[in-house]
């Protein structure tokens, strides 16, 4: 370490040792508990993220290790271990307080410290944009898909805001404790200080580097708050929440960590330790099921969620527990769809309160700013549908259209054909390449597939080699598909092999379950139809005549050989038909702003009529 890094590690020790007993106060810059300093404007905020990352990459330092953060690669775990040095050369003085966890201040002494300009713009980020800032240092050094394996994405501080308010309104009482779960950067945790400066407020997460980010916060605080304390810990292992005094609201945005990226040794213990949830659930509702079994009598509850835990079969038992829960709120809001900004998810507000000597209601709101539909009672089944969602009135007018075609037999899509989702190449930036890309690494015609990645490119009901060129170079793009043999023989191949080597591509998720890793053959998907999955109009299909590929975010059906060209005509036909769209609507689930959403199986489940 240099003399510099030394003297800002033994400064962060004192602080943290002096005055042990102490907390640290922290605000968010929307929640006005900021001090007063100069703003950035959007433009010099994206100077200082430019000059921090291009430091990060410059810095000297060993980086951290895949089991801190996983799902990270190692350029990513090099640029987070120098991040250390600037959360310790930015902590001040006057935050005496701060409590690190271990596995926090180890990262925090690793790092270099970085140029005396560097921190005075980094400083002056925090102060003006607090835990928003800080979430973009981490989505700029961690991207998006590195993010899952611990369901690091940060929900925006207007909606945190709005669901702290709904709360006060809703429940009236303040929280004593308050725990923040997958509290990430502290957006939460800012909100729950600035709202509830008497109560204590526990922020728990398993990630070190944004635990740490959170304590950097501090450059940023106003002294009258009180009562944080950090917790590096697994939420659904943490054994303090008993502790807690009553009344505690548990808030936040739980890990959107799918079911495939939880090591089996997890899935194990979740599936013997939390109730209410079937083994296909992903982590958010794993932490919603634990939330609200740890539940006392006075405590409650403040979710963002995953849309899709509504709907699913594992989360039968949870829905059911919180139906029959008589006695305590629930409400449940709609949420915007693009609300992650980088991460598109369906999401969900949950508000469960305290309980109550007399029945509460059962709130279901279509979007924040709607009206309630309220059932009281709860008598019979649970019902989790929304106004709109799904679309019953598309349902009434299928219900018609049957009546109306009574004369006919009715058989499935799947009965044509094969419905799935395009090719999940787990690194998109690295399989598919621009025409740039290619002249670049020298690549042959031969490693490469023609691509298809939305449907908004080619506005004809077909797709030919033609509409392929006419795209042009600039959203033209092709999906790098060649087999070991070719990696081996081909020179500039090998060289882009090597490269994605290099970049830790083989260590991302989907990749290492390949082999070889770069080999896109098992997944790919060369339709004879391509579908757009998502609309707010008509559902298209268009005829594949190029034999492009597609990506994940497409459908693609293959017709089944026994399927005559008079059958494939006549399905394709009526399934571009009003009467077909009725149909597809009536199996789709519905989005936020209007936008409807099949799912294969779904759309392989549409029923086709069959002339009698």
């Amino acid at each position: 370490m240099d003399r510099a890094a030394a003297k800002g590690s033994r400064r962060l020790d004192r602080v943290v040792q002096t005055e042990a007993g102490q907390v640290i106060p922290i605000m968010s810059a929307s929640s006005h508990g900021i001090a007063e300093s100069p703003g950035t404007n959007p433009s010099e905020v994206e100077e200082v993220l430019a000059n921090l990352v291009t430091w990060l990459d410059e810095a000297r330092v060993s980086c951290l290790g895949q089991q801190v953060v996983p799902g990270t690669v190692t350029a990513e775990r090099r640029r987070l271990a120098a991040l250390g040095g600037v959360v310790r050369s930015i902590a001040r003085p006057h935050a005496a307080g701060v409590v690190l966890p271990r596995g926090v201040r180890e990262w925090i002494a690793r790092g270099p410290t970085p140029p005396r300009d560097l921190e005075e713009q980094i400083s002056l980020s925090l102060r003006s944009h607090g835990a928003a800032f800080l979430a973009r240092v981490y989505e700029r050094i961690v991207e998006n898909a590195h993010r899952r394996r611990l369901g690091t994405f940060f929900t925006p501080q207007p909606t945190v805001d709005w669901l702290i308010a709904e709360y006060n309104r809703a429940i009236q009482e303040t929280p004593t404790a308050v725990v923040d779960v997958g509290a990430g950067v502290g957006v939460f945790t800012a909100a729950a200080l600035q709202q509830w400066p008497a109560s204590s407020v526990y922020a728990v997460d398993v990630n070190p580097v944004t635990l740490g980010l959170l304590a950097a916060l501090c450059e940023a605080m106003v002294p009258a708050a009180r009562g944080l304390h950090l917790v590096l810990d697994d939420y659904t292992r943490w054994e303090g929440y008993a502790a807690l005094p009553e009344p505690c609201v548990t808030i936040g945005n739980p890990p959107y960590t799918r079911l495939q990226l939880l090591p089996t040794v997890s899935r194990a213990r979740l599936r013997a330790s939390v109730p209410d949830c079937g083994k296909r659930a992903g982590l958010s509702t794993w932490i919603v099921a634990s939330a609200f079994a740890r539940l006392r009598a006075a405590d409650g509850l403040l979710f963002v969620l995953p849309w899709n835990w509504l709907e699913a079969d594992y989360a039968a038992g949870l829905r059911g527990r919180l139906w029959t829960a008589t006695h305590r709120l629930v409400e449940l809001t709609r949420l915007n769809s693009d609300l992650f900004g980088d991460a598109r998810v369906d999401a969900v507000a949950l508000l469960v309160g305290p309980q109550r000597t007399d029945p509460q209601p059962f709130i279901l709101r279509a979007d924040p700013d709607a009206g309630p539909v309220i059932t009281m009672g709860r008598s019979g089944p649970p019902v989790f549908v929304f106004d709109g969602a799904p679309n019953a009135a598309a349902r009434r007018a299928t219900s018609k259209w049957r009546t109306r075609i009574g004369n006919t037999s009715m058989k499935p899509l799947s009965a044509f054909g094969t419905v799935r989702r395009g090719t999940a190449t787990g690194a998109n930036g690295y399989f598919t390449l621009t025409d740039t890309n290619l002249r670049a690494w020298r690549l042959p015609q031969t490693s490469i597939h023609c691509l298809v990645r939305r449907l908004r490119d080619f506005p004809r009901d077909t797709i030919d080699e033609s509409d392929i060129e006419a795209l042009g170079e600039h959203a033209r793009r092709w999906l790098f598909l060649v087999r070991e043999s070719q990696a081996l023989r081909g020179h500039a191949v090998s060289a882009y092999v090597t490269h994605g080597v290099e970049v830790g591509i083989p260590d991302r998720q989907l990749c290492r379950q390949r082999t070889p890793w770069f080999d896109l053959h098992c997944d790919l998907t060369v339709p004879d139809l391509i579908v757009g999955a998502m609309t707010s109009g008509r559902f298209r299909f268009v005829e594949n005549r190029a034999r492009a590929a597609i990506t994940n975010n497409l459908f693609g059906f293959t017709w089944a050989p026994i399927a005559t060209l008079e059958e494939r005509r006549r399905v394709l036909k009526w399934l571009r038909s009003d009467d077909g769209q009725r149909e597809l609507r009536s199996a789709c689930r519905m989005q936020a702003g209007g936008l409807r959403k099949l799912e294969p199986r779904a759309l392989a489940a549409v029923r086709v009529p069959v002339t009698r």
